[in-house]
């Protein structure tokens, strides 16, 4: 029998449960290295009607992710985890991003665009 999530943070990891099984997401082979130039494709076909092709973002569309304190600071777990679940709509932001950007990507391509955004950033 399934009980309800007790916690926030028990829901929320549920939830993340969820998004990836959704997601389609797969696991990329153990000790996969990122392909900069395969985050690019997926970045260049997918990424850069809201980031624009030099990742500097538009306004009320997405943000500039060579600024991004995620992509700056964040680990490429991190940025890739984002990817994997968006954001909802904010004031800055009214359209959100959707899980994946709205494509179905498999964790080594999630992983492939954060490192090729984690190199943008000077």
């Amino acid at each position: 029998m399934d009980r309800p999530a007790k916690s926030p943070l028990a829901a929320g990891a549920f939830a993340m449960g969820l998004l990836l099984a959704a997601s389609g997401g797969t696991a990329p082979a153990a000790g996969a290295a990122p392909d900069l130039a395969a985050g690019k494709k997926h970045f260049d076909g997918m990424c850069v009607q809201c980031h624009r092709a030099d990742a500097e973002g538009m306004p009320g569309m997405g943000m500039n992710l060579r600024k991004a304190p995620l992509v700056e600071k964040g680990s490429i777990e991190a940025i890739a985890e984002f990817i994997a679940t968006g954001h909802r709509p904010t004031r800055d932001f009214p359209l959100g991003m959707p899980p994946n950007g709205g494509e179905s990507l498999t964790d080594q391509d999630r992983t492939d665009i954060a490192a090729y955004l984690k190199s943008l950033v000077k």
